[in-house]
């Protein structure tokens, strides 16, 4: 059987085992880069989103301006030469570390002399024992502290009359008030014997022998006013000698308690994060917090938490403030609306099809099926015009052999 020209509209796009294929044109390459295209396009959609818990945002929630309790500044203080024979000048210092804000020293020398700066000279004239007081302040700020350092001046001729001196560290504050008490004694005939008074009450003795060197006495006021510590002192010639100082203790300002939470609204389950604030009665504080919906818990002023609300509702927390006397203060923050989550169509978790990786990649699935779709239905159409334009060149070609064969 002759075989004739191949008809120049058909075209051989691959060759295999069976023969050729005949196509006309690239469709189904179209097709199938298409498809590549839209599955590389699935691919690429993003899983589904991360929703980080919510956490309390210092920078914007109404914190500003609230100080944490750690980190208190603080007050040391030196005096060089620390004894010597009258004349003696003697340089102190005051230095506050802990801080940014400018410090301010004030003080008293033990002999009637005051003065203000860091150093400070002062020269004592007459011998003794002088406890120097400081006091700092800081520029902006209500803190103060006070701080005492001891120098011995002895005479250079005779001990001369019997003095008795104290200092009290601090000099005034509010009750409970810790005060530190130091008491020294020169002149007359050693050894010395006497008492001490706080001026509520109470009194301590002074020991037997004692050589007029500084003894240190701790003594806290509970109540509240002004009282005078008296110290007296007798030598080994019945010499007396006494010497007062006052001091002030003032009632603590009333107690008072804050919060703030943030955020205030959201949908189940949300976290919420608080933080309390405490001033006036006697620090340090303790809270106890009610998030209103059953669940308790407690930290200190100045301490962030949180709490997540798993529900819906409307839930009003509290916050209650203990000071170191037993009294409180209760705050009421501001009630927290919580949106119950979107309730989602009843499915059965237990079918392949719905739960488990196939319900998570719902989306995905259901544009490859799409894609695959497509691609099926571009195939059909092309093997069916393929079998359309073989049929068509076997009747040509027979047609072809027909002509050859007749005379």
């Amino acid at each position: 059987m002759a075989v004739g020209r191949q008809d120049p509209r058909v075209r051989t796009l691959g060759r295999g085992p069976g023969g050729s294929w005949p196509v006309r044109g690239f469709p189904a390459l179209a097709a199938v880069l298409v498809a590549f295209v839209l599955l590389g396009t699935v691919g690429s959609l993003p899983g589904p989103l991360s929703v980080p818990g919510t956490a309390l945002d210092r920078s914007s929630a109404p914190l500003a301006g609230w100080a944490g309790v750690a980190g208190s500044p603080k007050l040391s203080v030196a005096a060089s030469p620390a004894s010597g024979v009258a004349p003696l000048a003697v340089t102190y210092w005051g230095n506050v570390t802990g801080t940014a804000l400018t410090p301010h020293v004030n003080w008293t020398f033990g002999d009637g002399t005051a003065g203000s700066g860091s150093p400070i000279a002062h020269t004592f004239t007459s011998a003794g024992w002088y406890h120097a007081n400081a006091t700092a302040t800081l520029s902006g700020s209500s803190w103060t502290q006070s701080a005492m350092v001891t120098v011995h001046v002895t005479g250079s001729g005779g001990t001369g009359p019997l003095q008795i001196l104290l200092s009290p560290v601090p000099s005034q504050g509010t009750s409970p008030l810790p005060v530190s008490l130091t008491v020294s004694a020169s002149g007359g005939t050693a050894p010395y014997s006497g008492t001490v008074c706080f001026g509520d009450g109470s009194c301590v003795q002074l020991p037997s022998g004692w050589d007029g060197g500084p003894l240190t006495f701790d003594h806290t006021y509970t109540a509240t006013g002004t009282f005078t510590i008296v110290a007296s002192a007798d030598d080994a010639q019945g010499t007396i000698a006494t010497s007062s100082a006052a001091l002030a203790v003032n009632s603590p300002a009333s107690l008072t308690a804050y919060g703030v939470e943030s955020p205030s609204t959201g949908t189940a389950p949300v976290s919420v994060g608080f933080e309390a604030q405490a001033s006036g009665g006697v620090p340090p504080y303790v809270v106890a917090w009610d998030f209103g919906d059953g669940s308790l818990a407690s930290n200190s002023v100045g301490v962030p938490l949180s709490h997540t609300y798993t529900s819906g509702g409307t839930f009003t927390p509290k916050l209650t403030v203990t000071d170191q006397a037993g009294h409180s203060a209760v705050y009421t923050l501001a009630p927290i609306q919580v949106r119950a989550p979107a309730s989602s169509p009843v499915s059965n978790s237990s079918s392949p099809w719905t739960g488990g990786w196939f319900g998570a990649h719902s989306s995905e699935i259901g544009a490859l099926g799409l894609v695959a779709v497509m691609v099926v239905f571009v195939l059909l159409v092309e093997l069916r015009r393929r079998q359309d334009l073989t049929r068509q060149a076997r009747q040509l070609v027979e047609a072809m052999e027909n002509s050859q064969e007749e005379p």
